[in-house]
């Protein structure tokens, strides 16, 4: 069995994910306990429906970060279960190049655009290949 270098991260990251659900679950509960118990002792009729949309405001978010906290976990009691494989590396891509070589001027555009600078180099301009060092050769 490899040791994974990222799971500490991973847990941790986890960790404060949860802690942050719980503490919002927390806040809007008590908002909600708040508004509720408030809501029997007015009498103004205006302040008693604004304290009603605020309880309902509060309970609809109190719902949503309660499926968002048991998808956390459900997510992260799944990964521990199952266990994801490693991925392999990517290909690498010079997205540069590939930009390069799919933007093209249009030939009357192309003497607007050239510098006395691109004539003495060639036409090519600041552009560099990679790998290659500025400064004096």
């Amino acid at each position: 069995m490899e040791l994974d270098p990222d799971k500490p991260a991973r847990s941790a990251s986890f960790v404060f994910v949860v802690l942050g659900l719980v503490a919002i679950c927390a806040g809007l509960g008590a908002m909600l306990y708040v508004t509720t118990a408030a809501v029997g002792g007015v009498t103004d009729e205006p302040t008693r429906k604004l304290l009603l949309r605020l309880a309902w405001g509060s309970l609809a978010l109190l719902c949503v970060a309660l499926v968002l906290l048991m998808w956390a976990v459900l997510r992260h009691i799944r990964q521990a279960v199952t266990g994801s494989p490693p991925l392999p590396p990517s290909q690498y891509v010079n997205a540069w190049e590939l930009a390069g070589k799919r933007f093209k001027l249009p030939e009357e555009d192309e003497d607007k655009w050239r510098t006395d600078d691109d004539e003495e180099e060639g036409g090519e301009g600041d552009q560099e290949e990679p790998g290659e060092e500025r400064g004096p050769k």
